[in-house]
């Protein structure tokens, strides 16, 4: 049996759980701070089932920009580089499965 803290979220758990601490990462003063929320909200993004997803993919696409966007302004910008290339794939996928 999967523990509680690494069972698969649904996407509107997951996106409701990681914009929370992205605004809240946003918001604060203090960088280590916005550093532990930005890592919670990407341990939210990865436990969210995707596949399942299909129609959050705009919001999911958002919440990884996001995601980079704060890391690069704390200065993060491999980590923010890896969000903003999952954010590219999952775009890359959408308009995949939107031509099928």
């Amino acid at each position: 049996m999967v523990p509680w803290y690494k069972r698969t979220l649904s996407s509107e758990e997951a996106l409701g759980r990681a914009n929370t601490h992205l605004e809240n990462a946003k918001e604060t003063k203090d960088r280590r701070r916005a550093k532990k929320l930005c890592d919670n909200a990407k341990e939210a993004l990865e436990r969210m089932d995707i596949s399942k997803s299909i129609k959050d993919h705009d919001q999911i696409i958002a919440a990884f920009r996001h995601h980079g966007e704060l890391l690069e302004k704390l200065g993060l910008p491999d980590e923010a580089q890896l969000s903003y290339s999952k954010a590219d794939e999952l775009r890359y996928n959408q308009s995949r499965w939107n031509r099928l």
